[in-house]
C-alpha cells in the first residue's frame, strides 16, 4: 500500500487504556482484600454461637459475586485494548459508577466482616435473631443477585469499549473481490 492512501493506525493511548482497565481493576483489588479479610473473619460470629466458618463463607461468596466477573472483564478489556479502540461516553461512565460502588461495597464488608462488634446488632436478649443457615442462605441469594448486577455492570463496560481495529474480512477498495467475482459469473457454471 502507497504511503498516500495508507491509514496511519496509532497505538492507543496508555493512559486511556489504564484508565479503561482500572475501572474493572478496582473491583478486583478490592474483592481480594474481602478474600483476605474474609479469612481473617474465621470465628468472629462466635458471640453468635455461629460455625467459625460462617463469616468466612459469606465473604467468599461476595468476593465470587463481585471479583470473578471483573477479573475476566479485566482480562478481556486488557487484550481488547491492545489496539485502538473508541468509548462510549454514556456507557462508560454509567459502568464506571456500578463497579465503583460494588468495589465501595466490598471494601466496607471486608472493613466490617472480622470485627466481633459487627453481629452484636444481631442478638436480642443475648439470644441470636438469625440463624448460622439464615445467615449463610442470605449471603447466597445477596450474592447471586450481585452476581447478576455486576454481570450486566461488566456487559455495559465490554460493550462500551470497541476495537477500531480492522478484521481479516475488511479489504481495501483496491483489493480484488474473489468471491464477490465468483457469486458475479455469468457463464452457467455451478459454483
Amino acid at each position: 500500500m502507497s504511503a498516500a492512501g495508507a491509514a496511519v493506525e496509532r497505538p492507543p493511548s496508555f493512559t486511556a487504556r489504564v484508565l479503561v482497565c482500572s475501572i474493572p481493576g478496582l473491583v478486583v483489588l478490592s474483592a481480594a482484600f474481602l478474600a483476605v479479610q474474609s479469612l481473617r473473619a474465621w470465628g468472629a460470629a462466635e458471640i453468635l454461637q455461629f460455625p467459625d466458618w460462617t463469616p468466612t463463607v459469606a465473604g467468599l461468596i461476595a468476593v465470587f459475586a463481585t471479583g470473578t466477573p471483573n477479573l475476566f472483564l479485566l482480562r478481556g478489556l486488557v487484550r481488547l485494548t491492545r489496539r485502538p479502540v473508541s468509548v462510549s461516553a454514556w456507557q462508560l461512565p454509567f459502568a464506571a459508577l456500578t463497579s465503583a460502588a460494588f468495589a465501595a461495597l466490598n471494601v466496607l464488608l471486608a472493613l466490617r466482616l472480622p470485627k466481633e462488634s459487627s453481629y452484636t446488632h444481631l442478638l436480642e436478649n443475648g439470644e441470636p435473631v438469625v440463624t448460622a443457615g439464615a445467615a449463610v442462605a442470605f449471603a447466597a441469594v445477596v450474592g447471586f443477585v450481585s452476581l447478576v448486577l455486576v454481570q450486566a455492570s461488566a456487559f455495559l463496560m465490554q460493550s462500551a469499549v470497541q476495537s477500531n481495529a480492522g478484521t481479516r474480512f475488511d479489504k481495501s477498495g483496491r483489493e480484488p473481490d474473489a468471491i464477490g467475482a465468483l457469486l458475479a459469473r455469468d457463464d452457467g457454471r455451478a459454483l
